[in-house]
């Protein structure tokens, strides 16, 4: 579909919600870990944090865990962590 029937359509039914299929663009990505089943108890927990340069192991993927960050701070939330530790990735695997 071209940029100008996206538009038109987009003009003409106003706040869509588009379906894709990624498949295509299987290649355009790369996976580094095994990440846990979304629906596990554990992907519930963890809360992915953004590595800088300076970490070391910042490439092997640091996440916190939502129950330590109420430890300290009971209204943490997954959007607004305070608080808690960083764990590896080498933790989950």
């Amino acid at each position: 579909m071209s940029d100008a029937e996206r538009l038109s359509r987009e003009a003409f039914y106003g706040n869509l919600i588009w379906v894709l299929d990624g498949a295509p663009f299987k290649s355009n990505f790369d996976l580094y870990h095994a990440l846990p089943d979304p629906r596990s108890e554990l992907a519930q927990e963890i809360v992915w944090t953004k590595a800088r340069r300076h970490m070391n192991g910042a490439n092997a993927g640091i996440f916190v865990r939502l129950s330590e960050c109420r430890k300290e701070f009971p209204e943490a939330t997954k959007a607004r962590t305070r608080g808690g530790y960083y764990h590896f990735m080498h933790e989950i695997e």
